[in-house]
């Protein structure tokens, strides 16, 4: 993983976009010494969101699974919802 400045980043954007995009490389952006942001690919960045969603996913089965109590949010706005308009 490279890592240029934010003038770097700034100053050579076209070809930062290409390398993360062709190359898929990954860049990491640093402000005054320290990182801050990165430069991915769009591919690198949906497979990171589907990890994501997949861990919240199993995330929330244990939660139901330790909870017999655990209410999911959609399910206690849907019985909001009927208490209200009955």
């Amino acid at each position: 993983m490279n890592q240029v400045t934010a003038t770097q980043a700034r100053n050579q954007l076209p070809d930062l976009l290409e390398r993360a995009y062709k190359a898929g490389e990954q860049i990491v952006i640093a402000r005054h010494g320290k990182p801050s942001a990165a430069l991915i690919s769009y591919a690198d960045l949906k497979r990171y969101q589907a990890l994501e969603f997949a861990q919240d996913l199993a995330d929330l089965r244990r939660a139901k699974a330790e909870n017999s109590e655990f209410v999911a949010l959609e399910d206690y706005r849907t019985k909001r919802k009927a208490r209200s308009n009955s």
